[in-house]
């Protein structure tokens, strides 16, 4: 059996998924604790709401930068704004997690080429998540193109 990780999630009000991520992770045989950073702190209830009943004392921080030395996790999921997400990104690649990040990630292609570049010398994973390609709403038009 795998080795169960850390997750820190960094999010905010207007993140893409949080409510579908958070479910995910409450669900994921893997994952041995969560914490969720929110500058605003307006997506704690509803992250508590959804991960109490399996993390009862999930951690929340309104510094991104705290999470991530407080908790040291394995992996961090980020849910931002693209214009939003290089640096949390970046800091999160530099403490040496691996990096779930929504799509875009960022809005300027020389910002994620060097996103990329510190994943490679770090030796970590950085994924973009795709969840929209087997939603019903998107799938139904491919199979009618594809039929």
């Amino acid at each position: 059996m795998a080795e169960s990780i850390k997750v820190g999630v960094i999010t905010e009000p207007t993140g893409a998924h949080l409510e579908l991520y958070l479910k995910s992770l409450a669900d994921c045989d893997g994952v041995e604790q969560v914490a969720v950073a929110d500058s605003t702190g307006q997506t704690f209830d509803k992250a508590k709401e959804i991960l109490s009943p399996r993390f009862p004392n999930l951690l929340t921080y309104r510094s991104s930068q705290e999470m991530i030395r407080e908790i040291s996790p394995q992996m961090a999921l980020v849910t931002l704004e693209a214009h939003h997400s290089p640096q949390p990104i970046k800091m999160a690649l530099e403490a040496g997690c691996h990096v779930l990040a929504e799509k875009p990630a960022c809005v300027r292609t020389d910002d994620f080429k060097q996103l990329v570049e510190i994943a490679d010398a770090k030796q970590r994973h950085l994924m973009l998540a795709l969840a929209n390609r087997i939603a019903p709403p998107v799938k139904k038009p491919k199979d009618l193109v594809h039929s």
